[in-house]
């Protein structure tokens, strides 16, 4: 049991080094006392579900089985269209355009 937690932590803390992780981060800190008071059978399966975060596909964490949030891992990026450019550059890149939107 003490492995699983220990499991848990370190793979919420790896979260840390990713930008878009943050607030699955945050989310998975505060579920840790649900987390620890889990049967060893559930924590195995939220560990499994937090890692399909970190998978490169559409898929959730859903760990409202245990007291957890539903779609855990969703990306939200806001893009500021104040701050995008658009680069048209010929194909021997000798000439560009840059237009601001």
């Amino acid at each position: 049991d003490e492995s699983l937690n220990e499991l848990y932590l370190y793979v919420v803390n790896k979260l840390e080094n990713y930008e878009a992780f943050k607030g699955a981060q945050e989310k998975l800190l505060n579920f840790n006392d649900k987390f620890i008071s889990l049967p060893k059978e559930d924590k195995r399966k939220v560990i499994l579900e937090i890692l399909k975060i970190t998978q490169c596909n559409s898929v959730n964490a859903n760990l409202s089985n245990y007291g957890g949030p539903e779609r855990l891992g969703r990306i939200e990026w806001k893009v500021s269209l104040d701050k995008t450019i658009f680069i048209h550059q010929s194909i021997t890149g000798l000439y560009e355009e840059r237009v601001k939107l």
